[in-house]
């Protein structure tokens, strides 16, 4: 039976991975509308956006009265200031059979809805997401655990996308959530290039250069490994950001890596089928780093590549049940190269058989099977 279905995400619907590959797997049966940001130059997805989320930014003495507000534990006061920041429109209990929430302060306008089922999608550690900074941990993040006590409980399913989270909001709210992994949308598999490794082993690394991450170490981890392998960097970022240019001079002074120009999200796995491994070092910085499960690790495996990763416990759960490559934890830079330098050509072969094995399992068709499978 065809179900009316509303996404409602904080960003642009082209950079919410997780919404637009739920939308795919469920316009096909559904009825499936969003609520985002306007992106310039939007087509309106075909006519699938509902309409516009509208964030107000708050004055300087807002956001004081909010800081003074968790200060002294008036944490409710807190929340529905930072809630109030979106206007979502005019969405009422019964217009939607289903709504899925992208934002832990998009919530509450819809918590107290009976005749929807309204599911959050906790693709964060909301109350760790910036937790390698202390003050603001003590603040939004102790706004963001009390927000998810109080929240989670009430909503019709929460899904999140790794195990180690799910076992983290288990034990912070009581109820554990669905598992559902980052997969992409079966139709974004590729068939794996049939194509001689060469000298030197291409590795590429996509995402936003964010500081958090510390993408120059991976520049150093090319340092250290030297000639006999080359990284590519795909890294988007917006005008101003000035990590960027401290990443360009370091790689300026590395003969193995370099830049290259960003592709748009559905080409991402065709663009980088062509290299031998994808590579993600996530730094141990007390953020939510090590309950990471991200996109561009589905991505690399769907492009047919090997991973090298290191910081993420499920990451690493994955790569080692399925033999999708080396992972690490908390080891120096130093010891990581030294495992890459032994790797071999034949090491690369057996870890594509594995992909290739696995990889066909790893579908948010299948995602939707297992946590909603009403909506089959």
């Amino acid at each position: 039976m065809s179900q009316k279905i509303l996404l409602v995400m904080e960003n642009e619907f082209e950079k919410c991975p997780r919404a637009r590959r739920l939308f795919m797997a469920l316009a096909a049966r559904h009825q499936v509308k969003h609520i985002c940001r306007p992106l310039l130059n939007e087509n309106n997805q075909a006519g699938n956006l509902l309409w516009h989320l509208n964030k107000n930014l708050h004055s300087p003495l807002t956001r004081k009265l909010v800081d003074l507000a968790i200060k002294f534990n008036l944490l409710n006061f807190a929340l529905g200031y930072k809630s109030r920041c979106y206007d979502v429109g005019n969405v009422k209990d019964g217009d939607f059979d289903y709504i899925f929430v992208y934002q832990l302060y998009l919530l509450p306008h819809f918590i107290e809805f009976k005749k929807t089922k309204v599911i959050f999608d906790a693709r964060e550690c909301y109350p760790l997401q910036l937790a390698n900074n202390k003050k603001w941990l003590s603040t939004h993040g102790k706004l963001a655990e009390f927000a998810c006590k109080k929240l989670i409980p009430k909503v019709y399913k929460t899904t999140t996308v790794s195990p180690s989270l799910q076992t983290y909001y288990q034990a912070l709210t009581g109820r554990k959530p669905e598992l559902f992994p980052s997969y992409p949308h079966s139709s974004y598999r590729v068939n794996a290039l049939d194509k001689a490794i060469g000298t030197p082993i291409r590795l590429i690394h996509h995402g936003s250069c964010d500081r958090k991450r510390e993408l120059h170490q991976m520049i150093e981890l090319m340092q250290l490994l030297g000639s006999n392998f080359q990284l590519d960097l795909m890294l988007v970022y917006k005008p101003g950001n000035s990590y960027i240019k401290e990443i360009e001079l370091l790689v300026d002074k590395t003969d193995n890596v370099q830049l290259i120009d960003a592709v748009s999200p559905e080409q991402i796995i065709k663009s980088t089928m062509v290299y031998d491994l994808g590579l993600f070092l996530l730094p141990d910085n007390g953020s939510q780093n090590k309950y990471a499960l991200p996109n561009k690790y589905f991505e690399f495996l769907y492009a047919g590549l090997p991973v090298i990763t290191s910081g993420s416990i499920d990451m690493k759960m994955y790569t080692d049940k399925y033999g999708f490559g080396l992972s690490f934890l908390n080891e120096s830079l130093q010891e990581i190269a030294d495992h890459i330098k032994h790797i071999t050509k034949e090491d690369i072969e057996k870890f594509k058989r594995s992909i290739d094995k696995e990889v066909s399992f790893f579908t948010v068709e299948e995602n939707i099977k297992q946590c909603l499978p009403e909506l089959i």
